[in-house]
């Protein structure tokens, strides 16, 4: 549990697909925000008329940015501020990226499966329960 993890949810208002991956730069230089609930960590599928919600630490990770890519790797910049929902109407009224992000977007691992592993842990006291009653 994180005292200030706070979440920023995007909608899609456009005709497309859209891939998110949430930026903050608080060691100075532009980093990738973990995503905690999602195994895809950078270019976060958002299909038209949809919405997706991504978390970050307020405290310690605050978001920068929130980079908006096509199918073709063409991105742009979704601007954030205090407001904890964005709409996205139209790619091409973004603003451009800093070429620094998508250096640290792609340096990112796309996926992460520590949940799934954490998840599978959780069922070891089940099947270990389960079997001693088959044994037994």
């Amino acid at each position: 549990m994180n005292l200030f993890e706070t979440t920023a949810t995007v909608e899609n208002r456009s005709g497309e697909t859209l891939y998110l991956t949430p930026i903050t730069t608080t060691s100075g230089q532009p980093e990738v925000i973990w995503q905690t609930r999602l195994i895809r960590q950078r270019d976060v599928p958002l299909k038209p008329g949809h919405s997706v919600t991504l978390e970050y630490d307020a405290a310690d990770s605050p978001l920068a940015g929130i980079v908006v890519c096509r199918q073709n790797a063409d991105c742009r910049l979704l601007a954030v501020n205090s407001s904890d929902a964005y709409y996205i109407e139209t790619f091409d009224e973004l603003a451009p990226v800093e070429p620094a992000w998508l250096v640290a977007i792609q340096s990112h691992p796309r996926y992460d499966f520590v949940p799934l592993v954490l998840l599978m842990f959780c069922f070891v006291p089940i099947a270990l329960f389960l079997s001693w009653l088959y044994l037994g």
